[in-house]
């Protein structure tokens, strides 16, 4: 955020008496003297490209916008303006704009004239404005309706109300203006699973009205709201406002445990492992290069460990992500439970034993594999709700005329848990309602198969039961997968300053987008194939290409790629060519993490065809 300082003798930095700054008719800025550095912070690379009022505080832009008016040429003499700059270290800072004597003979544009000032200008100081009575009658109308917030007719914050300003704590820190997308944006505010990076659209035009259920982020947790958001409109005043109305709602926990859930709890659960054996393996890495001369085998023996527990998460997380898949194909129910293992060991907090035959390893079902999958994955989870900190959880697999018997048996349970009922533990009997609602998916399993799922409990042990029909399918014939959709799209970003590469990165990355960075035009001649969603590429290179050029080079073959150039001038080689393809967009350097994710998300709304 920029904060407003005043120039006193500590913030004054030395500065030249006069930089150069060339504007277009549009205001627009094409040339900057270099000693522009000590005057604003900001290199003359940095500013082109940007409008002029881009720069100014906006309580200074009246000034400026006289000052920049066209006028007859004798009249531009000694015309100037004093106005807040944003300077890139200070914050802002006073600068006189004068207009060129006219001493240029460079046709395009006019010249303008910088220099440190001390003086506020009065123009910059207006007196307090008067509350519109609207304004008034409006705030003492919702001062006490829940949490309300309110924008005038430009989307620039107004009022809150108390409650708003406790629930939303960091709204009386900011010490500047803030706009509704800003407020949006601060709080990851998201109707369904679309981020509102913008107000929503108007469901009813006239009445300026919008309703619906949002999901904000405060103090790091999700928080739901009933938002209503309209327009209210003044009688006789010459500003409207718009009003956000938020009403706390419980969003109600769904029956169950879904497909989606049980894959995403799995999913966290191996990327928390990951991390721990992660910094095992990285930490003692550190430790053995610094001691280079110990005798550190035995250590390079626990690395080795560590490694091959890495290598059986990946292929437990390979197997999620069949979870979706609803082919009936054949598969060994063994093979899965030993697949799966370090996630149900991870479910059950490293407290499950699996028992089996090797002679029976070949065992095999015909049916839908994730069904039983999920039904592993869910019943692990159930399992551990039930256990007591020393509770244990068996698998145990036998064969028995041509079916294959699997047995949960659980040791240590609390009986109470059991779907939030109690069960008869001095006579050991429990219900199968209670049994089914707790292990649903199990059931669900068993029916699949025209089994019965048994029970028994015996003090605190809990066994569950289930058969599934086998048959030996040594030459199965197994279906053709169908071509699985890409969800994760992909991104080639191409930039060859690191820094900015890696901000890009992570606010692609933020998007749920898979980078690949390329530095170079070699970088992206290397690249096996240009299968990708967007380009992301910055303007001017250091090579005898362009990213224009690269640009155009890949889409030869693949015309549909979107694009998004970003630079700090649009000038010299991006053509207006480039930017009248459909699927191109042009973002000015510096921006905001906002803007960029507002033109990348439009660019890929635009070329996904559903």
């Amino acid at each position: 955020m920029i904060q407003e300082i005043q120039n006193d003798e500590a913030s004054t930095f030395s500065a030249p008496t006069q930089s150069r700054m060339r504007i277009n008719d549009h205001f627009q800025v094409i040339e900057v003297s270099d000693d522009i550095l000590q005057l604003t912070g900001w290199t003359s690379r940095d500013l082109t490209g940007h409008l002029i009022q881009e720069l100014i505080h906006p309580s200074d832009k009246a000034q400026m916008q006289v000052l920049l008016a066209d006028k007859p040429s004798g009249a531009l003499d000694g015309a100037s303006a004093t106005a807040r700059l944003q300077h890139a270290i200070h914050g802002w800072t006073l600068v006189r704009f004068e207009m060129s004597s006219g001493l240029d003979t460079d046709p395009e544009g006019k010249v303008l004239l910088l220099s440190q000032t001390r003086d506020m200008p009065k123009a910059a100081s207006p007196p307090i404005p008067t509350e519109p009575a609207d304004l008034t009658s409006l705030k003492s109308l919702l001062e006490h309706q829940g949490l309300c917030i309110i924008f005038d007719s430009d989307l620039n914050f107004v009022w809150a109300n108390a409650d708003m300003h406790q629930t939303f704590e960091t709204l009386q820190e900011s010490a500047e203006p803030f706009s509704e997308a800003q407020l949006f944006d601060r709080y990851d505010f998201r109707a369904g699973s679309k981020r509102l990076g913008s107000p929503p659209l108007l469901i009813d035009p006239t009445t300026g009205r919008w309703q619906g259920t949002v999901s904000v982020s405060l103090s790091g947790k999700t928080q739901h709201f009933q938002l209503q958001r309209k327009t209210w409109l003044s009688h006789g005043a010459e500003i409207d406002y718009v009003v956000l109305l938020l009403q706390p709602i419980e969003v109600a926990a769904e029956q169950g445990s879904s497909e989606t859930e049980t894959s995403f709890t799995a999913i966290r659960l191996i990327a928390h492992e990951f991390g721990n054996i992660l910094s095992v393996i990285g930490g003692h890495a550190s430790l053995l290069s610094a001691k280079p001369n110990h005798l550190n085998h035995h250590s390079i023996e626990q690395l080795d460990q560590y490694t091959q527990q890495a290598i059986v998460l990946l292929e437990s997380l390979s197997l999620l992500g069949h979870l979706d898949d609803h082919q009936i194909n054949v598969f060994s129910p063994i093979q899965h439970i030993k697949e799966l293992e370090p996630i149900l060991q991870l479910a059950t907090r490293k407290r499950l034993s699996f028992e089996s035959h090797d002679h029976i390893s070949g065992f095999e079902c015909q049916g839908v594999a994730a069904h039983f999958d999920l039904a592993l994955i869910q019943s692990a989870q159930a399992c551990q709700v039930l256990l007591a900190e020393s509770g244990r959880m068996h698998i145990k697999v036998a064969t028995g005329d041509g079916l294959l018997e699997i047995e949960l048996v659980l040791t240590e349970i609390d009986a109470q848990k059991v779907a939030g009922k109690p069960l008869d533990t001095a006579n050991h009997r429990i219900t199968e309602q209670s049994v089914r609602e707790h292990f649903e998916s199990l059931s669900t399993l068993a029916d699949a198969y025209h089994s019965d799922l048994r029970f028994k409990l015996e003090g605190q042990t809990l066994t569950l039961a289930l058969s599934l029909p086998g048959q030996q399918l040594p030459n199965k014939a197994l279906a053709q997968p169908d071509v699985p959709v890409r969800v994760i799209k992909q991104a080639l970003l191409i930039e060859d300053d690191l820094g900015v590469s890696d901000l890009v990165s992570l606010f692609l990355g933020s998007l749920g987008l898979d980078v690949t960075s390329c530095a170079s035009e070699q970088d992206v001649a290397a690249l096996t194939n240009y299968d990708f969603d967007i380009i992301v590429s910055d303007v001017m290179l250091t090579g005898s290409k362009t990213g224009p050029d690269l640009v155009r080079d890949i889409r030869r073959d693949n015309p549909g790629i979107a694009c998004l150039f970003i630079s700090g001038y649009k000038h010299g080689a991006l053509s207006q060519s480039d930017l009248e393809h459909p699927k191109t967009d042009f973002l000015a350097k510096p921006f905001s993490k906002q803007d960029f994710t507002n033109r990348v998300e439009a660019l890929m709304a635009a070329s996904d065809p559903n």
